[in-house]
């Protein structure tokens, strides 16, 4: 079992959700990023997810393609950020999964950036990689307990959806909206079709993200049976203000019967 998992089945157990937030390492620097990481497991996220930057973000809007511009301009490669993974493993088992896209693999080597990173990190999402290109990459995931997270979205046919959740592992990413990342004032009616057709055809862990930036879309997402909400945006235009972006995280973060919020109706 992978980090992710394991969470899951915590999660589950006490009929509570996750809490996903996401950020660019090296944005606003290297150094700040171990930072942040702190940050936000100490505002209530359950995973965390980890931008490796890539020079073309074609599935991100304007805020993230600037965050991963800016991690570029700071000297972020791939190698640097494992070595942010390894440093910040001494301190924090929270499971982290890494979202990127296919040619930083490529570059890497594929079976190679399995093995180096799934042993700091639980798992992968790259945002362009198509099911049917992905054998090899699934197959080394595999042999390391190294979750696949893949992406499908409300035009996803029942065919294909049936293939990427053969091949996912982890949790599924849910795109709720036709679109790019970033922060909407209301939620895509086509989620929420979108989630009545999955929720009886696969018990992995479905997470929704992309457009997820207010209370009111956790709580509605949550509603539809969901077992996540993956934050993005939202986060990274705060990362200059820390005593903003940790009011934000609690505002967002998923409610515990430790820790009702009285907004939320699921």
């Amino acid at each position: 079992m992978s980090g992710v998992d394991i969470v899951f089945r915590r999660l589950r157990e006490k009929d509570q959700k996750a809490f996903i937030p996401y950020i660019t390492c090296g944005d606003p620097s290297l150094k700040k990023t171990m930072d942040l990481l702190d940050i936000l497991e100490k505002n209530d996220a359950d995973i965390i997810e980890l931008g490796i930057p890539h020079s073309d973000p074609v599935a991100d809007g304007k805020t993230i393609q600037n965050s991963v511009n800016r991690a570029l301009r700071n000297g972020t490669t791939p190698y640097k950020v494992l070595r942010i993974l390894k440093n910040f493993r001494k301190k924090s088992e929270i499971p982290i999964v890494l979202l990127t896209y296919y040619n930083i693999i490529l570059q890497y080597g594929i079976e190679n950036f399995v093995a180096d990173f799934s042993e700091f990190s639980d798992g992968v999402i790259v945002a362009d990689l198509p099911p049917e290109e992905s054998k090899e990459l699934v197959r080394h995931s595999r042999r390391y307990d190294f979750s696949t997270v893949f992406l499908a979205s409300p035009l996803t046919s029942k065919k294909r959806l049936k293939k990427i959740l053969d091949l996912t592992t982890g949790f599924l990413y849910a795109v709720s909206l036709l679109g790019v990342t970033g922060e909407r004032e209301k939620l895509s009616h086509d989620i929420c079709k979108f989630m009545k057709e999955m929720r009886p055809i696969t018990d992995l862990p479905i997470c929704v993200g992309f457009g997820i930036s207010k209370q009111e879309h956790v709580s509605r997402i949550l509603s539809m049976g969901a077992d996540g909400v993956i934050v993005g945006s939202g986060v990274v235009r705060r990362l200059n203000n820390i005593k903003e972006l940790e009011k934000y995280l609690q505002k967002m973060s998923i409610p515990t019967k430790n820790n009702p919020k009285s907004f939320y109706n699921y």
